[in-house]
């Protein structure tokens, strides 16, 4: 993620908003998204739309919390201010804010409108760090959509520009997200060396997120016993730090590895878990789930279940502009009592 927000010269101009912006950023630094919300949000509509350094502050407080209808309302409010400062550092982070809260919308379409005039914007003013931040979720949003020889060119474009920005974190992200594309692709070679160049990169932040990755790496290599240690250990974390986006990608982890040793019942039990955290986790996320859950119920001899679940995958899919994400879903039933052949008219690209 971008480093929090810096100050600007706008800001520094306000002395009626001084002390608040100081004390909104020693909030957003030390992680405390609740106080920093509950400091930002009774700030007066006027006010925000005048000083969009608060705005963006509220905006991204409320996409880290999941409140995504009020990180988009604060975003249409500041919107004018921010757009009219043309190419300045705060127009760019807004756009940051706007192509996240697209992405986790499951509008990903918008969300790589946004992040390609990012990569403009960036190129212009010479500004690294929100170049890389927009070509590291381009190449998300190909990769979310299956589009393969795009996602692969985007992270190995990624790798050199994280190197110029701090060599660090950024790079140990970037060696990540190309990981999980390998993998998706079943190119698991590539994969491991990826994964294995992100855990030199620097000290992990995400230790959970880390074990995770691992975990279904390990499951497709056929070492379930080592997916299953690493997706424990994720779950004892992600129960202690409170992280709904985080548990539902340890029980998806889970429901298909318990679906690769046969264990029907535990990946149920897994399934249904991560079900009742849907209204707490991101659109895109949602249709992966749907489809694990289709899948079990293909598997466990529940054809009406598998079609019902099949059919929200779909619709998530299809809002999400992914019409491979079916093909995919479709081939992975293939054979089964439940595959439904007039699934593929859901979708009409």
């Amino acid at each position: 993620m971008p480093p929090s927000a810096v100050p600007s010269p706008a800001a520094a101009a306000a002395p009626d908003t001084t002390d608040l912006l100081l004390r909104a950023w020693e909030l957003e630094r030390a992680g405390q998204l609740v106080e920093l919300r509950a400091l930002l949000e009774g700030i007066p509509s006027a006010l925000l739309a005048d000083e969009p350094d608060l705005g963006l502050l509220l905006a991204s407080t409320y996409t880290h919390l999941r409140d995504l209808e009020r990180a988009e309302r604060t975003l249409h409010l500041i919107a004018p201010t921010c757009r009219g400062r043309h190419n300045d550092r705060l127009f760019r982070r807004f756009l940051t804010r706007q192509g996240v809260l697209m992405l986790f919308r499951g509008r990903l379409n918008e969300s790589r409108e946004v992040h390609t005039e990012l990569m403009h914007k960036s190129l212009q003013a010479d500004d690294p760090a929100t170049l890389l931040w927009s070509t590291m979720h381009l190449a998300i949003i190909h990769s979310l959509k299956c589009e393969w020889p795009e996602a692969v060119a985007l992270h190995g474009r990624a790798v050199p520009l994280a190197r110029t920005v701090d060599g660090g974190q950024w790079l140990r992200g970037v060696h990540h997200n190309f990981a999980a594309t390998y993998r998706h692709m079943g190119r698991l070679d590539e994969s491991q060396r990826h994964f294995e160049a992100s855990a030199l990169c620097a000290p992990r932040d995400d230790a959970q997120g880390w074990a995770v990755e691992r975990a279904e790496l390990m499951r497709l290599r056929g070492e379930h016993d080592v997916a299953e240690r690493l997706i424990a250990r994720a779950y004892a974390e992600y129960r202690r730090v409170v992280s709904p986006t985080g548990m539902a990608n340890v029980l998806m982890a889970l429901v298909r590895l318990e679906m690769a040793r046969g264990r029907l019942p535990e990946a149920r039990a897994a399934a249904d878990e991560a079900q009742a955290l849907l209204p707490r986790i991101e659109v895109v996320d949602w249709g992966e789930l749907y489809e694990e859950i289709a899948v079990l119920e293909a598997m466990d001899g529940h054809p009406g279940a598998s079609e019902d679940a099949q059919e929200r995958a779909a619709e998530i899919y299809t809002l999400m502009d992914a019409p491979r994400r079916i093909s995919n879903m479709l081939q992975r039933l293939r054979g089964r009592p439940a595959l439904r052949i007039g699934l593929s008219t859901v979708y009409r690209g």
